[in-house]
């Protein structure tokens, strides 16, 4: 699968179309049998495309959309006990000194990079 049709896969997932229509427009694309420069020129940005053969507003809210928001949660509940644990007399910054608030960046943008992985490398039922 080219550049081009993985970014376009990915705009489409996002317009909520549905899977057996995906493999359908991609088929229709790689038919045409161009580079990824060439698809380009042709056809437009992979987002431009997806607006084109699906109009109309995106779909509803999948597991994979909540990684995000639910890393953001983690590290906010994280830097939440930090400060509250602070607060109470723990030895955090003893403990684990400038580590401290690593955590809650591993999480938020470990939710971010899960959910970007899952949506782009998620195949194509064809």
């Amino acid at each position: 699968m080219t550049r081009y049709a993985r970014r376009l896969t990915a705009a489409l997932r996002g317009r909520g179309v549905d899977e057996r229509r995906i493999a359908d427009v991609l088929r229709e694309v790689e038919g045409l049998g161009l580079s990824d420069a060439q698809l380009r020129d042709e056809l437009g940005d992979p987002k431009e495309y997806a607006a084109a053969v699906a109009p109309g507003p995106g779909r509803g809210v999948r597991l994979t959309d909540l990684l995000v928001p639910l890393g953001v949660v983690a590290a906010l509940a994280w830097v939440v006990l930090v400060l509250w644990g602070q607060a109470r007399g723990w030895a955090l910054a003893e403990d684990l000194g400038p580590l401290r608030l690593l955590p809650a960046v591993l999480l938020g943008w470990g939710g971010f990079a899960a959910q970007r992985l899952l949506d782009h490398w998620r195949p194509v039922a064809r």
